[in-house]
């Protein structure tokens, strides 16, 4: 039971208090209908691509040759297969085994890759991926097989499907639905996906070897970000892991100041909604889809807040959908996922730099240093926020102003240091705290 416990309240006066006198956002910049500063907001033109030999009106068609196989990627052309997919680490996928009867594009996986013990994290069916070039948006992905659903799966650009076929709620307390879900019917995968890079992929994996799966038809359909309705309230959505979350009551005293945030701002004014949750970092918040359900349910004008840092340190960085991320990933997925996908539905990103974290074991004249020296994900925020121009609320420095201006036996006292039987609340694992 030796969680952290978030002292809420000092914490998210710290960070109410830099976001409004460093930064000048205040509670009536939050209703505002429009983006002021940025770009407008440009819609790409529709992709129509047919994979078979029949001719479709509207449709470009892309054939196969029997020479020298599938359309490999080509920038002239703005589309074709790949090897290696853009998702983070990518994802080797084959192009030489491609095949065509003139009904589709095939492929068939004699084996596949699965890490012993880890098998749900880091695996790779490889099958094929198509990449079309695609400005940061948001569209309609339709995508028409040439087998059955349970035959192969249907992903876009490294996000988790498994996941994104899944109802549910984003949040603890079951207060946040998910909003945004992927359909497969049959032969038919349909999507509504926010890009964030300069293209998409479309990757079809096979779920059993030697089954062949393909591809018939794609279409890419852009569609505009939404205005906000007349007498609709701002929203201000925050993003991010166990720091951040909303914890219920059998959870406390822990705790994060996504809690609590919310009753810093006039309810009549503003919408505050937390989708942050524990072991969440900007690889599985995106894999999962819950990046993307944020800005579908957005419209133009509103904030999103995001912090991540301690799950994105996991050791576990090269597999598929672990949690961890190399300095280069993480900048990654700020720069060319997070940051243009968010601007490109209009709304306005805060960055928020992790708490630093305490140590157990400090002595009473210790002096509290940022925890985060490994992997610089602290020095990288504040970097990509002032290149970019994005606003960055720094919590981690306040963090360790307070924590070394109250001293060691306060900020243990503030934390979950607490004795067996002393709270009903539950541990980390989900079972509840034993009595002795």
């Amino acid at each position: 039971m030796r969680k952290l416990c978030r002292d809420i309240l000092i914490l998210s006066s710290l960070l109410m208090a830099s976001l409004t006198l460093t930064h000048g956002i205040t509670e009536a910049a939050l209703i505002k209908d429009g983006v002021e500063g940025q770009p407008p907001i440009q819609i790409a033109n529709a992709y129509k691509l047919n994979f078979t030999n029949q001719v479709k009106t509207g449709y470009q068609s892309v054939r196969y040759d029997p020479n020298r196989g599938a359309q490999l990627y080509d920038s002239s052309l703005g589309y074709g297969f790949v090897q290696e997919t853009n998702a983070l680490p990518a994802r080797e996928v084959h192009t030489d085994s491609i095949t065509s009867d003139g009904t589709g594009f095939f492929i068939t996986e004699s084996y596949f890759f699965a890490e012993p013990k880890s098998e749900k994290d880091n695996y790779n069916n490889y099958g094929m991926a198509f990449r079309m070039d695609a400005s940061p948006g948001t569209y309609n992905v339709y995508v028409k097989t040439t087998s059955d659903a349970e035959d192969g799966i249907v992903s876009v650009s490294g996000m988790q499907t498994s996941r994104l076929l899944k109802s549910g709620h984003w949040d603890a307390a079951k207060l946040v639905p998910v909003k945004h879900t992927a359909v497969a019917k049959g032969k038919e995968w349909t999507y509504t996906y926010v890009n964030g890079r300069d293209h998409i992929d479309i990757e079809i994996e096979p779920n059993k070897v030697n089954t062949a799966v393909g591809i018939e038809e794609i279409l890419l359909e852009p569609i505009l970000p939404q205005h906000r309705a007349a007498g609709a309230l701002p929203n201000l959505f925050i993003l991010g892991d166990s720091t951040v979350k909303s914890y219920t009551f059998d959870e406390a005293p822990m705790s994060g100041w996504g809690q609590i945030i919310g009753s810093m701002f006039n309810q009549h004014k503003v919408r505050v909604t937390n989708y942050s949750m524990g072991g969440r970092s900007f690889k599985n918040a995106y894999t999962e889809g819950r990046l993307n359900d944020i800005l579908l349910s957005g419209n133009i004008g509103d904030y999103v807040f995001i912090q991540f840092g301690h799950n994105d340190e996991s050791a576990d960085e090269f597999r598929r959908y672990g949690r961890g991320s190399t300095e280069a990933m993480y900048e990654n997925y700020l720069k060319e996922i997070y940051l243009p996908a968010i601007q490109a539905r209009g709304m306005i990103p805060v960055l928020v730099t992790p708490m630093s974290r305490i140590k157990g074991n400090a002595s009473p004249e210790y002096i509290y240093e940022n925890s985060f020296k490994s992997r610089k994900f602290v020095d990288i925020l504040k970097r990509v926020a002032d290149e970019s121009g994005v606003t960055l609320i720094d919590l981690n420095s306040e963090s360790l102003k307070y924590y070394n201006e109250i001293g060691v036996e306060a900020i243990t006292a503030l934390f979950m240091s607490i004795e067996a039987g002393e709270t009903p609340g539950k541990t980390n694992d989900g079972s509840y705290a034993p009595s002795k």
